[in-house]
């Protein structure tokens, strides 16, 4: 069997969808035996560490743009021999062959982009096209399943559900004071959040409460961690912020550095309303950090909920006073820290997952 992969996801730096492709590589390169004894990785770039193993072939194919052109000007032509294709989110338009796409989450309904995005608006139609069109759908979570079915009409039947895996870097350990000091400038307590600037994560919320936060505590810092995906600039977003010389925004940072911080965090606060499967979470849970977040039914999928202080709405007052809890008292963090550490030592590895997906791919190449 031949596999092939749309590995555009590892150009440049990687957020949760390149990240989990790095892990899946690495979990085939770890597999003694698997059932594709080729794995052809089309990149539009050069991607300089895939796992040395004679099943997986670097096949660079480079084009005059990226995304859609690339997969119709160059992706569709070359993957079409393959017994079986994987892509992330999305498969090139006419693509003949039998093709699994994986779906790591969908803005619809109340999420769904602003009529005038007409980017975002196209790429939704293209994700539900490829959906539809796949032979088979891997789902991270329950929650991007039902979402599957009921905006994109996928059957059911044809969807799997396999979920993230966690391992290195994220563990437990102790705290990094030399990675805090190399983020930060400086030691000193501090809250992260992790994720992609976008509406649904509602920053300027977060913003609000950490004022009031900030304003009894002023040894603590705020550290905002992810690429912005938003149309307003983050210098908007400080603007009105009374605390915003103790906010620091980092687009990216490497995972052993986010680890690190991590682990010596107070803890993650994340207050978004929409999630198919958040991988800060597990990340912060694994790292024995502590989690405040919104309530969601994505946090029901492993038991998350019951390791995370949630708030029912990302209201700044809700969530000063989460934050409040624990920053003020010690044993809320610790309570919260041991729980999740006990929750994420069943997280399934990256290499279980590799596996689960590499048996989809087997059953749709066979028939």
């Amino acid at each position: 069997m031949i596999v092939g992969v749309d590995a555009s996801r590892l150009v440049g730096p990687r957020t949760g969808i390149g990240r989990s492709y790095e892990q899946l590589l690495r979990g085939w390169a770890a597999a003694p035996e698997l059932p594709a004894e080729r794995i052809d990785l089309f990149s539009p770039a050069p991607i300089g560490d895939v796992p040395a193993d004679p099943r997986l072939h670097l096949r660079v194919l480079p084009a005059r743009a990226p995304g859609l052109w690339w997969q119709v000007s160059a992706l569709r032509k070359r993957a079409a021999a393959l017994d079986v294709l994987m892509a992330p989110y999305a498969l090139p338009p006419g693509y003949p062959g039998r093709a699994v796409v994986e779906n790591h989450g969908i803005l619809e309904g109340p999420d769904r982009a602003a009529w005038r995005e007409l980017r975002a608006q196209a790429r939704s139609r293209h994700f539900r096209y490829s959906a539809r069109r796949a032979n088979a759908v891997i789902a991270i979570s329950t929650v991007v399943r039902d979402d599957l079915v009921s905006w994109y009409g996928v059957p059911a039947d044809r969807i799997h559900v396999i979920p993230y895996g966690m391992g290195a870097p994220f563990g437990a350990g102790e705290p990094e004071p030399a990675v805090v000091r190399n983020v930060l400038g400086e030691d000193a307590p501090f809250l992260i959040f992790v994720g992609k600037l976008s509406p649904r994560r509602h920053l300027p919320e977060l913003l609000r409460a950490f004022d009031d936060v900030a304003a009894e505590h002023r040894d603590v810092r705020l550290l905002v961690v992810g690429p912005n995906a938003w149309n307003i600039p983050v210098d908007s977003l400080l603007a009105n912020t009374r605390a915003a010389d103790r906010v620091l925004h980092v687009a990216h940072l490497d995972q052993p550095t986010l680890a690190g911080l991590y682990r010596s965090a107070v803890a993650l606060v994340l207050p978004t309303t929409k999630e198919g499967w958040s991988m800060p979470i597990r990340e912060a849970l694994a790292c024995g950090c502590p989690v405040v977040t919104t309530d969601g039914p994505w946090l029901d999928e492993d038991g998350s909920g019951s390791t995370v202080l949630r708030v029912s709405r990302p209201e700044p007052g809700l969530l000063a006073a989460a934050m409040r809890s624990v920053v003020e008292d010690a044993k809320v963090g610790s309570d919260l820290r041991t729980r999740g550490l006990a929750l994420a030592a069943g997280f399934p590895t990256w290499e279980d997952r590799a596996l689960r997906v590499m048996d989809v791919l087997a059953e749709v190449a066979a028939r």
